[in-house]
């Protein structure tokens, strides 16, 4: 009489212990690559704050309002050009050059030594204000690093900014930083091929820039 053969098989406890194993696995890889998506989105909203904060920072240091230029390089059919990036910069209304005197002034003739003194001890008040044009200058990139233009990652964009007149997702915009320390209360919405998103919040009256996370919805 032949013996029955032996079935192999798994047991529960086996098949348990595999889908335990799997379920560890996934926890651990699934983290690391949603991190790994979003990595490149974190460090370019850090240094758009960073260049948010330091506008405002000028603006109230040097008493002249400063503007970070942002320019959308979205095209109407909402899709992206992989080879235009959003770019950012700062702006500020320089001081005009101080006007020295010319050499080849000529003085004035027939005026006595006394009078020439006493209109160098008296000096000439004036009454009307001078212009804001006279003093400032047009808005022009501010020297050094952060008034050359920075560009994000092709992998990330800027969505949208929205401010109190609507949304906008392309074109040249500003968010605009005072003097006295306010500020354009501005949104600015960052994104990336994945779907991450994160909004970078500009408030008129503190100094932080808040971040907020999100998806698309």
């Amino acid at each position: 009489m032949n013996s029955p053969k032996s079935v192999a098989a798994f047991t529960l406890i086996e098949i348990m212990a595999v889908v335990l194993v799997l379920g560890i696995m996934a926890g651990i890889a699934i983290p690391a690559l949603q991190t790994k998506t979003s990595y490149g989105l974190h460090t370019q909203s850090d240094a758009l704050v960073a260049t948010l904060e330091l506008a405002r920072t000028r603006a109230a240091v040097t008493g002249r309002s400063h503007r970070v230029h942002l320019r959308l390089n979205r095209i109407e059919s909402e899709s992206r050009n992989a080879d235009i990036a959003d770019q950012y910069w700062i702006e500020w209304i320089a001081p005009l050059p101080a006007e020295t005197p010319s050499e080849s002034t000529p003085k004035e003739v027939g005026r006595s030594t006394a009078s020439a003194s006493r209109a160098t001890q008296e000096p000439v008040v004036q009454l009307v204000p001078p212009s804001h044009a006279s003093l400032e200058a047009e808005y022009q990139a501010i020297p050094g690093q952060f008034g050359r233009s920075a560009s994000l990652d092709h992998e990330v964009f800027i969505d949208a900014i929205e401010a109190s007149e609507g949304i906008y997702q392309q074109g040249d915009l500003y968010i605009y930083f005072y003097a006295d320390g306010s500020a354009d209360a501005v949104t600015i919405v960052l994104g990336n091929a994945a779907g991450h998103r994160l909004a970078l919040e500009v408030q008129a009256l503190s100094d932080a820039v808040r971040i907020i996370e999100g998806n698309a919805t």
